[in-house]
Formats: C-alpha cells, structure tokens, sequence
C-alpha cells in the first residue's frame, strides 16, 4: 500500500488522503474528535477531517498486513520531502491509538 502525504508549506504538515492503493480500510469506529484532536496538538494539520480519517485507517490496514513503521515512516517521508520525523511517527501512533490500538501491543 502506498501511504500519500500532502503537505502545505508552514510550520504545520497537512495531511490529506491522495489515494487509497486498497480501497477502504477493514477498520470501524474510533473517536473521531478525539483523533482529530490529536493531530492538532501533535501539530499536525489536515486538508479534510474525511481524509485525515480515512488515511489514518489505511495506515491501519497498512500495519495489519505487516508493514512496519520503519517501512510506513520510508513511505511518508520519500512521497513528502517536507515532513518531519516526528510528524510522520506522530501521525503514525495517533492512527494506530483511535483505529486500531490492538497493533500498537503487536510483536
């Protein structure tokens, strides 16, 4: 699954969904607000509050068939020169606390 970035120029990333290689994610419910709330104070930003969810689901379905984060972290960064480390391994972990908490115990 490729995993796409856009990212607006600032201080902030912007995260929008580009495309989902796999179609929708096998993930459901979640806190939305909580999730939205999440990036922000991560400091992360978002084009769309559907995109942003829907790209933190298909991280999940992406660490559901075995991609780790140092592959996710790989793809985030080459498709988006401008994100940060820390960006991308927030966005990470905040996708994986609301959608799917059960691969953040994964060994």
């Amino acid at each position: 699954m490729r995993l796409l970035l856009a990212l607006g120029v600032g201080v902030s990333a912007a995260v929008g969904l580009a495309s989902l290689a796999h179609g929708e994610p096998g993930t459901t419910g979640g806190d939305e607000a909580g999730f939205l709330a999440s990036l922000r104070s991560a400091g992360i930003t978002y084009s769309t509050p559907d995109g942003a969810i829907k790209f933190a689901k298909a991280v999940c379905v992406s660490m559901g068939n075995g991609e780790l984060g140092p592959q996710m972290m790989d793809e985030l960064k080459s498709q988006n020169p401008g994100l940060t480390n820390e960006h991308a391994t927030s966005f990470l972990a905040i996708a994986a606390k609301y959608y799917c908490p059960q691969q953040l115990n994964r060994r």
